[in-house]
């Protein structure tokens, strides 16, 4: 189960990301992402989607194919 801190950081960078400020969103997802524990099933991935949104709304074509790679979406386009 997520803590109320990891709870946080996703609400503030889903927030980030609907309101057009995806650089400060992708901070806050690095800052998941870097978490090391084991996770409840599809919480890691969907941190990493977020992180995949915000390198996309940032033209960061490269980081959203790596994204991609760890979401073993191999179809999809960058």
């Amino acid at each position: 189960m997520p803590t109320r801190e990891e709870i946080d950081l996703k609400e503030r960078a889903d927030r980030s990301l609907r309101t057009g400020r995806p650089s400060e969103a992708l901070s806050l997802y690095r800052s998941l992402l870097r978490r090391t524990t084991v996770f409840e099933p599809g919480l890691y991935e969907g941190w990493l989607e977020g992180a995949l949104s915000a390198y996309q709304l940032l033209s960061r074509k490269r980081e959203a194919g790596y994204v991609l790679l760890a979401l073993r979406r191999f179809l999809d386009p960058v």
